[in-house]
């Protein structure tokens, strides 16, 4: 039966052209071959490469052991709500609070420092006792080892910085690889199947180590290829897709192409430089670019694009009897100068900026129209409709860009805001624990809230919001304690180090910690200026 599950997923083609008794030998050897992968759930890890460090580290080795068995996972104990009675962190990125929870919780019934193997720690994931998780590892598996370990070893707890400046190396960074066409043999070397990553951790305090059997996979696309759980990666079609690694909170990404025949060659009239970072990545796949769109198509496109309508009958007809061999970007240029243009995309601004008046009311709503209407027509670049959005302040009913700050007003819903509408990065799930597929931690989610904390809303006398009169935003010198983070992080941008120092808090492994706290910038300024 195990043979028959490899030999199936192989192209009918492929099977014609081989003997019974080769087709048996090679199941056979692939089945051999998967049973020698190194997952420590089942076995014991016997490579030198992935030699464990002694003594055993919370951190570093009990923490992994648990995501690769599936424990601190979101269908099991890694939910917001555990299960039976346990709850982990997701993926263990709270270490700390994973063993106090393990050694402290439930009067610490789940350890048993005088015999370990009496812990629920290991029984009930050995299915020795009721699990609802079922069995999730083996007596001899190098995960039981290590938590037989790290009980005869007293249960040493973790240290802040054991994960300090934690970063993934996966060689290959990118594969290409080759799948089967018609009339090739499925053992050819050409397939590559199986192609095994390697995963290096290094730490800051210099150590690395081999953690390929430890770390979690998974494919994007899994019509295109496949990745096993010791990081095996096999070609299933052409295309393109990406394999997440992910480990101790830590996230990279191998780019997988599998080209749909050699390299090909045409002639593709680029216009820029995207263009040409297209036309090279298509001849890499083998890929023949679609032919240029006719006249008509053409107009019917950049109409939609540029001013939502359709040409009319009559723009459509002289387009076509145009014989000018400059035409395309002559309607281009001349689309853009039109009101319809500005009318469009202030629309398209609008939603994306959730211009509204139950926010901020009719006259706020004027005013930031107005703005978002008199930049678009200025052909206003990017970056500083940016920075007058992130650094407004004044009154909402003579400077627009203030709307930003009564749209979403609290700190957190500012970050998520900010992240997704600026650089197109979703950080909610940030919000509760570390981003599962992504190298986002709360530590990012709560340092970007920062830089909005030091805001005041002023109420314009008897002639105030209340009264329909105008609101105000203006930056302080000191944290507004109704604008205070849940988390207390300073000011910092994804993965760096903090901008700022305020008030005595500092993120994680910040390189200004000894730097003085500076209470008369904007910290809106700073992240103006890195955006």
């Amino acid at each position: 039966m195990v043979a028959m599950t490899i030999l199936v997923r192989r192209p009918i083609h492929a099977l014609r052209q081989c003997g019974t008794i080769a087709l048996l030998l090679l199941a056979l050897a692939q089945f051999d071959r998967r049973l020698n992968a190194a997952d420590p759930t089942q076995q014991r890890l016997t490579f030198p490469e992935h030699s464990r460090q002694q003594p055993v580290w919370f951190t570093r080795d009990v923490v992994p052991a648990l995501t690769k068995a599936g424990c601190n996972s979101g269908a099991c104990h890694g939910s917001f709500l555990g299960r039976g009675g346990l709850q982990l962190s997701l993926l263990g990125f709270d270490a700390s609070f994973d063993y106090d929870v393990l050694t402290k919780a439930s009067r610490g019934r789940r350890v048993n420092v005088a015999a370990p193997d009496q812990s629920l720690l290991l029984l009930k994931p050995l299915g020795a006792l009721p699990h609802g998780g079922g069995r999730r590892i083996t007596s001899d598996s190098e995960v039981a080892a290590i938590l037989r370990e790290w009980l005869a070893a007293g249960m040493p707890g973790s240290r802040e910085d054991d994960l300090a400046g934690l970063q993934l190396k996966v060689e290959p960074p990118e594969l290409v690889m080759q799948f089967p066409r018609e009339g090739q043999s499925p053992a050819e070397p050409g397939r590559n199947e199986g192609t095994s990553l390697k995963i290096i951790a290094s730490f800051v305090d210099g150590s690395s180590r081999d953690v390929t059997p430890w770390a979690l996979y998974d494919v994007r696309d899994k019509t295109v290829a496949e990745v096993s759980r010791s990081g095996s990666v096999t070609a299933l079609r052409a295309g393109k897709t990406s394999v997440a690694v992910k480990y101790l909170g830590q996230v990279a990404s191998v780019s997988v192409s599998i080209p749909f025949g050699p390299a090909t060659n045409f002639n593709f009239p680029a216009q820029n430089s995207l263009d040409e970072i297209a036309a090279a990545e298509w001849k890499r796949l083998g890929v023949q670019p679609a032919a240029l769109a006719d006249d008509s198509t053409f107009l019917r496109r950049v109409f939609l694009d540029l001013i939502g309508t359709l040409p009319t009958a009559d723009e459509t007809r002289k387009f076509i009897d145009d014989s000018s061999p400059t035409k395309w970007s002559h309607v281009i240029d001349e689309l853009l100068t039109r009101p319809e243009y500005v009318d469009y995309w202030s629309l398209r601004w609008g939603d994306l900026l959730r211009a509204h008046r139950r926010y901020v009311g009719d006259k706020g709503l004027a005013s930031f129209n107005g703005w978002i209407r008199q930049s678009v027509r200025d052909n206003k670049p990017l970056d500083v409709m940016t920075r007058e959005l992130l650094t407004a302040q004044g009154n909402l009913f003579t400077n627009g860009p203030v709307a930003y700050y009564f749209i979403d007003e609290k700190v957190e819903d500012l970050a998520e805001t900010t992240s997704q509408v600026f650089l197109g990065v979703r950080l909610q799930c940030t919000k509760c624990h570390h981003h599962p597929n992504e190298v986002w931690t709360q530590q990012d989610y709560y340092g970007l809230a920062a830089f909005f904390s030091k805001l005041e809303t002023k109420d314009s006398g008897a002639q105030g919001a209340k009264f329909g009169g105008p609101k105000s935003i203006r930056p302080s010198a000191t944290e507004n304690p109704n604008r205070k983070p849940q988390m207390a992080v300073a000011p910092r941008v994804f993965g760096e180090a903090s901008l700022l120092r305020s008030e005595g808090r500092e993120s994680p492994g910040s390189s200004t910690a000894s730097a003085p706290a500076d209470n008369t910038t904007d910290p809106r300024q700073q992240l103006a200026a890195w955006m």
